[in-house]
C-alpha cells in the first residue's frame, strides 16, 4: 500500500493501520469489539481512526458524511491538522479527537484501550468480588501492555503512577491546640 504524504511525513493508509492493530490485538487475544472502527464512526462512541494527509476543514469531513449542503452554508472554519486522528463520536457529536503524526503514539493510544477492554472482559469471567476483580483487571491491563510492547508497559505504569499520585489524599494536618 502506498503511504499518504504530507510534507516530509508519510502516513499509512487505514488498511495498513487496521492490519497492524489487528496483529497486535491478536497477540493478546483481544475481542473484536475492543477494536476501533476505521474511517467513520459507528455513532456508538466506539473509537475510530482517520488519516488526514493534509489539513482539512470540517466541511470536507461533513461533506463525506452529510452532504454538500452544509459545506455551502460556510462550514469551513475549523481545521484538522494532518496526521493520524483517534476520534470518539456518539450520535453525531464528537467528544474527543487526538491527533499525532507519530505512528507509535497512535498505536499506543489505540492498543492501551484495546488492552483495557480485554482485561475487563477477562475479569468479568473471574469469580471474584468487585474489589478483587478491579485489582485483577488492573494487573492484567499492565501485563497485556507488556505483551504488546515492553516500553509501552513502562510508559503505562508511569502514567498510572502519576494519576494515582493525584488521587492520594494529603496527610491530615494537625492543628495545634492552645492550652486554655
Amino acid at each position: 500500500m502506498a503511504a499518504h504524504w504530507c510534507g516530509s511525513v508519510s502516513f499509512l493508509p487505514l488498511t495498513e493501520l487496521r492490519t497492524r492493530i489487528e496483529e497486535h490485538a491478536a497477540r493478546i487475544g483481544a475481542p473484536p469489539d475492543a477494536l476501533p472502527t476505521y474511517g467513520t464512526s459507528d455513532g456508538l462512541a466506539t473509537p475510530h481512526l482517520e488519516v488526514h494527509a493534509h489539513a482539512t476543514t470540517a466541511a470536507t469531513a461533513v461533506t463525506r458524511c452529510v452532504g454538500a449542503a452544509l459545506a455551502r452554508w460556510g462550514w469551513g472554519v475549523p481545521r484538522w491538522p494532518p496526521g493520524y486522528h483517534l476520534v470518539i463520536a456518539e450520535r453525531g457529536e464528537e467528544y474527543s479527537r487526538r491527533v499525532t503524526a507519530d505512528l507509535d503514539e497512535l498505536l499506543y493510544w489505540v492498543l492501551t484501550d484495546v488492552a483495557h477492554a480485554t482485561a475487563i472482559q477477562r475479569g468479568r469471567r473471574a469469580a471474584l468480588s468487585a474489589a478483587e476483580r478491579l485489582r485483577w483487571e488492573y494487573g492484567e491491563w499492565g501485563r497485556l501492555m507488556g505483551v504488546l510492547e515492553p516500553r509501552w508497559a513502562v510508559r503505562w505504569r508511569q502514567e498510572q503512577a502519576a494519576v494515582l499520585a493525584h488521587l492520594d489524599p494529603p496527610p491530615p494536618t494537625r492543628t495545634p491546640v492552645d492550652p486554655p
